[in-house]
């Protein structure tokens, strides 16, 4: 199972709605490939966790990079892990409001030290 969580810049053209569209027809897709995990969104930025086995991540990730709708691609981990974080979620999108930490409570409890901590430095931008 691999874990891998990167940061982007938004297009302006992605608004909220198509953010949380795209967001739904990702989870129907990321069911047939087992792939789960969250995307946590501001104004202008993007932080996804994918997680899933490393073949399907390692195809995912090539076409996130690909992506017109955010540019600026940066993978700040990438690692083998035992389980999953987001085991139930083919992939919610989570909108964070600039400062708003606590807005990150409801998965703190799911999620090993160092994910929770790029999370909230996201959530701080």
């Amino acid at each position: 199972m691999r874990r891998l969580v990167y940061i982007s810049t938004r297009s302006l053209a992605f608004d909220d709605n198509a953010v949380v569209q795209a967001c739904e027809k990702f989870a129907a897709l990321n069911e047939a490939t087992r792939i789960s995990g969250i995307l946590l969104y501001g104004e202008l930025n993007f932080l996804q966790v994918i997680e899933g086995p490393s073949d399907e991540i390692g195809s995912l990730f090539e076409r996130i990079k690909a992506d017109s709708r955010h540019s600026g691609v940066v993978k700040t981990s990438d690692e083998t892990v035992v389980e999953r974080c987001f085991d139930s979620w083919g992939m919610r999108a989570t909108q964070i409001f600039l400062g708003r930490r606590e807005a990150l409570e409801f998965v703190s409890d799911r999620v090993p030290a160092p994910l929770a901590e790029q999370l909230r430095n996201f959530a701080s931008l």
